[in-house]
């Protein structure tokens, strides 16, 4: 296998990764307090219908394979049908952006149904949306990438072709009024794979001062960044071997070595929460299991070791409740401490905080529940029934 496509197998490896991050009878004491949780509504769906959910304040998009929809206060507000055989869902703001894997066309939603969507030239390996409802997308060509931008009106409004063989755009990140974008590419053309982080202006206006709009960049030897996300005034960056913080000229503000596997990746507003895996080849990481929650400046501000491998993370935007999965354990976590922790007796594959407080979104294989956390002033039974889900 010549080496070119030894990084291509590499390259699509790491996007698959980033389109990627029951009940218990009794509730669980945490000092003297007990909590439970308790079912708001249930809604069911074919477990091989590739669902998959994505919050908004106190609703939820839901995507299948052949409708996507908008559910508030236990009714839908909206479907729309569409035709998708491996659906992808990502959401910032109150958008949503819906794909099929490995296809050429992109659905853009808002709270009032579809705005756009965008059709391809070829296969979609990567897409990110915007606070104001803008869509970036990296697409394979040929021998060359497209990486694009839409206004929230679905006018193209920004376009890069990469053409120099051996560099890659791999990850792409809008700021949140669409007015910057970040790439992340592989530099393969030296010996040894290194990661650049460039920045542009998607506009003509702001753009026109510098050469291709690019007016920063930034570069990593021997590293590998697949995920970059603007927060605020803020560019994160996590490569295979460190978290790094920059403004919004690339200069760096910070950085944190990593000496372990990263399994998920979780952002809130001013919040990093990761997931470590096993210890990287050599060093002498941290426990597998454990989660760090860093801030905006880099600072860590919670650590907890739950003692099992973690299989979902998720937190909401205002980033003051975290949800961990260790299998079928599930924990919430608050500004720093654990609150609660549920045992489920059937496989969940996400528990999703709403903007209502307490209140969540559990997803299991063919149902899904918006349940509440509530207190109670003894241990009790607690009722959580997710229906179509199996029960061993």
């Amino acid at each position: 296998m010549s080496r070119r496509v030894k990084i291509l197998a590499i390259i699509l490896i790491l996007l698959s990764l980033g389109a990627m991050v029951a009940f218990w009878s009794g509730a669980l004491a945490f000092g003297r307090q007990y909590h439970e949780l308790r079912t708001v509504q249930n809604f069911t769906f074919d477990s091989n219908s590739g669902t998959a959910f994505s919050i908004y304040g106190r609703g939820f998009f839901r995507t299948t394979r052949d409708s996507v929809a908008f559910i508030q206060g236990g009714e839908e507000r909206w479907s729309d049908i569409v035709t998708l055989s491996s659906p992808v869902m990502t959401n910032a703001g109150g958008y949503a952006a819906v794909a099929d894997a490995r296809g050429h066309r992109v659905y853009v939603y808002g709270q009032n149904g579809r705005l756009y969507n965008v059709v391809a030239e070829s296969t979609v390996l990567a897409f990110s949306l915007s606070e104001n409802g803008y869509l970036a997308t990296i697409v394979h060509v040929g021998d060359v990438y497209l990486v694009e931008v839409y206004n929230n009106r679905g006018d193209n409004i920004f376009r890069r072709v990469e053409a120099n063989s051996g560099i890659y755009p791999i990850a792409a990140s809008l700021s949140a009024d669409g007015r910057r974008l970040a790439i992340s590419y592989v530099d393969a053309t030296d010996v040894q794979v290194s990661a650049v982080v460039s920045l542009f202006y998607t506009n003509r206006a702001d753009g026109a001062r510098y050469t291709d709009s690019m007016y920063a960049s930034a570069r990593k030897e021997r590293q590998i960044v697949p995920v970059i996300q603007f927060l605020g005034n803020r560019i994160i960056a996590v490569s295979d071997s460190a978290i790094y913080g920059f403004d919004l000229n690339l200069n760096r503000l910070w950085e944190n070595p990593l000496h372990n596997r990263v399994d998920a990746l979780a952002f809130a507003r001013d919040r990093v929460v990761v997931a470590l895996g096993e210890p990287l080849l050599g060093e002498e990481g941290a426990d597998r299991g454990t989660v760090l929650w860093f801030n905006t400046a880099g600072r860590e501000v919670a650590t907890h070791n739950f003692g099992r491998d973690i299989t979902s993370l998720s937190i909401n935007q205002r980033g003051n409740t975290t949800v961990v999965g260790a299998g079928r354990i599930f924990y919430g976590v608050g500004a720093s401490n654990i609150i609660w922790q549920h045992n489920f007796s059937y496989d969940v594959r996400q528990m999703l905080p709403l903007s209502r407080r307490g209140e969540f979104l559990v997803v299991a294989g063919g149902g899904a529940s918006v349940v509440r956390v509530v207190r109670v002033a003894e241990e009790a039974n607690s009722v959580v029934h997710l229906e179509g889900a199996v029960v061993e």
